[in-house]
């Protein structure tokens, strides 16, 4: 599911989100100059990116859920999750589709055209 705190006081923190990207708002938060630590309930594996703002962050794990450290004026905190897995095979099937139409038109489609 999508559920998110802040690990130091445990407040619960609303969460959209789509299969990959999670998106945990602070508005409802006060704007102090205070860091804390935003931990999403999603167990911690490579893949995993985080921005605050709009500005890259290092993914942190704590107690094996993501997290990142944010400064409490942050207004959002965008976590994706997109292995490194996915994207080899994900070109690796473009190629693949690409060979197999190239070799289907050179068999099949030439022949029956051009004899």
């Amino acid at each position: 599911t999508g559920e998110a705190y802040l690990f130091e006081t445990k407040t619960s923190l609303p969460v959209t989100f789509t299969p990959n990207k999670f998106i945990v708002s602070l508005k409802t938060l006060p704007r102090i100059e205070k860091e804390a630590t935003v931990v999403l309930n999603q167990n911690f594996v490579q893949g995993w990116k985080v921005s605050v703002d709009g500005v890259d962050r290092e993914v942190l794990s704590s107690e094996g859920l993501v997290s990142a450290k944010v400064l409490l004026t942050a207004r959002d905190v965008v976590f994706v999750y997109l292995p490194q897995s996915f994207v080899v095979w994900a070109v690796v099937s473009v190629l693949m589709l690409v060979f197999g139409a190239v070799l289907l038109f050179r068999n099949i489609f030439l022949p029956l055209f051009f004899g």
